[in-house]
């Protein structure tokens, strides 16, 4: 099942986070490496989540499965720009919710109380992409924000104890994450290159070249 590439400007971005089921065809083909399947919240393990996000994927397994697809990593100034940051949007949608709620546009945590049970909108886990169609962005992007952050093929500097200290970081929050961290400019720190303690809210999306894909 092949992505939907969408065209951002002069590069391509895929219409939605890769779902479980395509990163299941690169383990098959022998490209890619399982994804943890001992945590009962990551998707590999779990019965009827194909069409739902895979999870719970290292930066290396995120780089394996994009080579495979023939794209690689988006970039920082590429989620920028899908986002909608440089039109000064809030989020990839545009500004703010209207008379609506968060969660009629992202698969996030409930608020106010993000991260408790009310993650994931209520039901506490990943959906199937593209569930949420209010929060495309201008192009048609899904799931820019919410349902799983997608690893950013890029170094982050952020000053800890004094010193700016390299460290890895992922775009667009997770279904546990609450909404004033998903904002379009919002990359969310990480530990190593397996996303520590955020790995189940955390998966792919793959970029290219305009004119090469």
């Amino acid at each position: 099942m092949a992505s939907t590439i969408v065209s951002v400007d002069d590069f391509t971005m895929d219409e939605t986070e890769v779902t479980t089921a395509q990163y299941a065809t690169c383990v098959r083909a022998g490209r890619c490496t399982p994804s943890d399947i001992t945590d009962p919240r990551c998707n590999m393990g779990l019965p009827d989540t194909g069409r739902h996000p895979v999870n719970c994927v290292s930066l290396p397994q995120a780089r394996e499965y994009c080579q495979w697809a023939g794209r690689r990593l988006c970039t920082k100034l590429e989620f920028h720009r899908a986002g909608g940051w440089p039109e000064g949007n809030e989020f990839p949608w545009g500004n703010g919710f209207g008379q609506l709620q968060p969660c009629d546009y992202a698969n996030l945590g409930s608020w106010p109380r993000c991260g408790s049970d009310d993650s994931g909108c209520g039901h506490g886990t990943t959906e199937p992409v593209g569930s949420r169609p209010l929060g495309a962005n201008q192009f048609g992007v899904m799931d820019l924000v919410g349902n799983v952050a997608e690893w950013v093929d890029d170094w982050m500097y952020p000053v800890i104890d004094g010193r700016q200290t390299p460290r890895r970081a992922v775009f667009g929050g997770g279904f546990a994450w609450c909404p004033e961290f998903s904002y379009s400019n919002c990359f969310q720190v990480v530990e190593g290159e397996d996303a520590g303690d955020y790995r189940i809210s955390v998966g792919i999306r793959c970029c290219g070249h305009r004119g090469r894909d």
